[in-house]
């Protein structure tokens, strides 16, 4: 469970008292009436996409790279992608940048970079 609901809950949890809450028959139990203000409030809906989209990850990536001696940013794109434009080179960059730093130019063999799809 996505911590955000969790800690909806707790404060929910905090300020019902036991039977608060009502429905059409009458009193509920306090986990009715949360799951009832959970269902007005829109954030259950938005937590069950947030854990399918968790359940369910979408290939950001066509494929991954181990870099080897000679290799540049521009020959994996050409590689690739079919191109070495600076869009393409780019969007390898960006997609490794916590692995590359803040230099494009300076990747190191044995790093193993993430190739986007495009």
């Amino acid at each position: 469970m996505p911590d955000d609901r969790k800690d909806f809950e707790e404060k929910l949890r905090k300020t019902l008292k036991p039977d608060e809450g009502s429905s059409k028959e009458g009193k509920t139990s306090s986990r009715e009436a949360m799951d009832e203000m959970l269902e007005k409030s829109g954030l259950s809906k938005n937590v069950a996409r947030s854990e399918k989209a968790t359940r369910e990850p979408v290939e950001m990536y066509m494929a991954t790279h181990t870099v080897k001696s000679g290799d540049s940013l521009s020959a994996l794109a050409q590689q690739y992608y079919g191109s070495a434009s600076r869009d393409d080179w780019m969007a390898i960059y960006e997609a490794n940048k916590d692995i590359i730093g803040d230099n494009p130019s300076l990747i190191k063999p044995g790093q193993e970079l993430k190739i986007p799809k495009r």
